[in-house]
């Protein structure tokens, strides 16, 4: 049985099969809810199985010595293999533990169990707008330009009258749109 996007805590995290992106529950609920998002219509989401891997020495000079042996006498991989003793096998985990340090290298995820995107976008209308002047939003700590002056934009209009806009220039970067600083089309 799937799980349900309304049943799965905010910070559980999902992605769609085949994506390379991650979203928390709670931002997939808030796109669709505020800014009537249609990931209702996406199929194959997933909740994300987060995953560390470690280098293992022991396979790996057990895969290389196999995979040179076709090149070689019969027997050699016997041979081969019998130099390799402990202290050597240690040697080798330990220089590749050193390379593969950092979370960058180490950590990786994968998709789990199957999610039903159950929450559906509220009565929004699909409207569209040009900024009076340039719109500058703060986005990851910093302030960068939202929205242009001049260029025409979609937005959504909330039942609550709220007006709230995506900007095409920053992924992830959406929130509400001031009345007076738009001009609606």
């Amino acid at each position: 049985m799937k799980l349900t996007l309304s049943q799965l805590a905010d910070d559980i995290e999902i992605g769609v099969e085949g994506s390379h992106l991650t979203y928390t529950a709670g931002e997939v609920k808030e796109e669709i809810l505020k800014f009537g998002e249609s990931h209702h219509e996406t199929p194959n989401w997933y909740t994300i199985k987060r995953n560390k891997w470690t280098p293992d020495a022991s396979s790996m000079i057990e895969s290389y010595i196999e995979n040179e042996s076709h090149d070689m006498y019969e027997d050699w991989y016997d041979v081969a293999m019998e130099r390799i003793d402990d202290q050597l096998t240690h040697q080798i985990q330990a220089l590749l533990e050193q390379a593969f340090k950092g979370k960058d290298v180490t950590t990786f995820w994968t998709y789990d169990k199957p999610v039903e995107i159950d929450i559906l976008p509220n009565s929004c209308i699909r409207l569209f707008f040009q900024p009076k002047k340039d719109i500058y939003w703060i986005h990851w700590g910093r302030m960068v330009k939202a929205f242009e002056k001049g260029n025409t934009y979609a937005a959504m209009k909330h039942t609550d009258g709220t007006i709230t806009a995506r900007s095409p220039y920053h992924q992830g970067l959406a929130d509400d749109i001031e009345l007076d600083a738009i001009t609606l089309l």
